[in-house]
């Protein structure tokens, strides 16, 4: 028989395939790589990495043949690895032992990978994660300004140098980023009926006798049938997919709305301080519609994703009506947030509603610069004039015409530098504001990163899986401080 299980990957923002197609061969060279339209429109890497192993189960050491192929698609980058290989009742019998085969691969099984023993866990950071080219994008970041007046041409370069066209939240979401066995389903091809399925726990879930059958408290799947199995993996994959971006999404909604409370906190200090800086809500209400139209492009997608692709198993109704009524509530819900988002981004934009008169003045008073120019030039053609006469001394004449040429250029020089003051002090303040935020999420992740390291409960991870795992985080923490200090060195 052979077992299917999936690891996948998520990030914040669309895959162009296109692009991405020639470095997927040089991640995983010696692959086979086609573009797809089924289960949906995706790029597909036939045999990557074809020397992996299968050297122990518990105690039990084997040798089995380890294949993978990755399954990749546009929308919020998703990516699904297919892991299969073939071993017997026994074997399977032990892997399910316990906390069930998923664990037990992950925790008490050793794989030969790149040509060293290690744990099955490390196929994630050493397999799957490479395809999103962290290393290539930390490159570019160290190398962007972090001007928010840049914002689009940084996005064109990620998108230029990686096929990724980010999202943005407070700048380009680089950062977001998911992967794991977040779906438990496993898919067992059993053609020779090596598992028996008279249990009550097998439960018929295809119209076609003999066809599919599906264990509800282990999630495995039996497919009875070899030329039905794209069918069953049609629905699996489509099944981890809805999955997988649906939380993903709520999760990007949860960071949305914890920049909204951070940008809600800085307006009510103003509002508190009295700020009638009219160049302050001037700023304001550009960030926010920045904001919103930021999220503008993430919602968009949302609702793409949200959108469901019937396939082609021939399910009963007593499974479809269940599995389409957890979709429907997990959907729902997502829907919510995306809601809640907009809900917020529209009080959000209140104060600065409140304050357009602000702005009104701003535009009011280069009216009356304008308006003011025109009457030194009206005093000047009528000063000229009187300055023609020959009962006027030479010395009057040319400390006449220098007064009257130097009040505009001494009253435009004063305008320039107090916009170019209170424009230094908004740059300095959201800059400050910018840093603020970067060294207390930067401080909760060293937190964190400090109870990974201490927690008994990480020692029961994989063998060397922590240490990868901790050295990755390393790699960020150290890249964030640079980017700190960058901003900093610009105040």
């Amino acid at each position: 028989m052979k077992i299917h299980i999936s690891i996948s990957g998520v990030r914040a923002g669309t895959m162009d395939l296109d692009k991405k197609m020639p470095e997927v061969s040089k991640i995983y060279p010696g692959v086979k790589i086609s573009k797809r339209s089924e289960p949906i429109e995706c790029i597909k890497a036939t045999g990557i990495h074809k020397d992996v192993k299968l050297l122990k189960i518990y105690d039990q050491k084997v040798d089995i043949d380890i294949n993978m192929d990755l399954y990749a698609t546009s929308l919020m980058s998703f990516t699904y690895l297919d892991i299969y290989f073939e071993i017997d009742i026994k074997l399977y019998e032990l892997l399910n032992q316990g906390f069930g085969l998923l664990y037990n691969l992950f925790f008490n099984s050793k794989i030969n990978l790149f040509g060293a023993e290690t744990g099955f866990a490390s196929i994630l950071i050493k397999v799957l994660i490479p395809y999103y080219n962290s290393e290539k994008i930390h490159e570019i970041k160290e190398i962007l300004p972090e001007d928010p007046s840049e914002i689009h041409n940084n996005i064109e370069k990620y998108f230029e140098e990686t096929g990724v066209h980010f999202y943005c939240i407070d700048g380009p979401s680089v950062d977001s980023f998911n992967a794991g066995p977040f779906i438990d389903n496993i898919i067992i091809e059993d053609y020779n009926d090596e598992i028996n399925v008279d249990h009550e726990k097998w439960e018929q879930i295809t119209t076609m006798e003999q066809f599919v059958y599906h264990d509800a408290e282990s999630n495995h799947f039996i497919c009875r049938n070899k030329e039905h199995y794209k069918y069953l993996f049609g629905h699996n994959f489509d099944r981890t997919t809805d999955y997988v971006r649906t939380r993903f999404i709520k999760m990007l909604c949860g960071t949305f709305l914890n920049q909204i409370r951070k940008k809600g906190l800085s307006i009510r200090k103003n509002i508190i301080e009295n700020n009638k800086n009219p160049y302050y809500w001037k700023e304001l209400k550009n960030d926010i519609e920045i904001i919103d139209l930021n999220f503008l492009e993430f919602h968009t997608d949302a609702v793409k994703c949200s959108i469901t692709n019937g396939d082609e198993l021939p399910k009963t109704k007593k499974y479809r009506d269940n599995f389409d009524k957890k979709s429907r509530i997990e959907k729902k819900e997502m829907l919510q947030y995306l809601d809640e988002v907009k809900y917020s981004i529209s009080n959000l934009a209140t104060p600065s509603h409140v304050h357009d008169e602000a702005i009104l003045q701003l535009e009011t008073e280069k009216v009356n610069d304008r308006i003011l120019m025109l009457s030194f030039i009206a005093m000047a053609v009528s000063a000229i004039s009187m300055l023609q006469s020959n009962d006027i001394p030479l010395e009057l004449k040319i400390i006449s015409g220098l007064a009257i040429f130097s009040l505009p250029a001494l009253y435009y020089s004063l305008r320039g530098i107090q916009k170019n003051i209170s424009f230094k002090r908004n740059r300095s303040n959201e800059l400050k504001r910018i840093i603020d935020s970067r060294t207390k999420a930067m401080e909760k992740r060293k937190s964190k990163l400090e109870t990974l390291k201490n927690d008994e409960a990480t020692d029961r991870y994989p063998e060397g899986f922590k240490e990868e795992l901790l050295e990755m985080f390393n790699k960020d923490m150290r890249f964030e401080e640079k980017t700190i200090e960058k901003l900093k060195a610009k105040l």
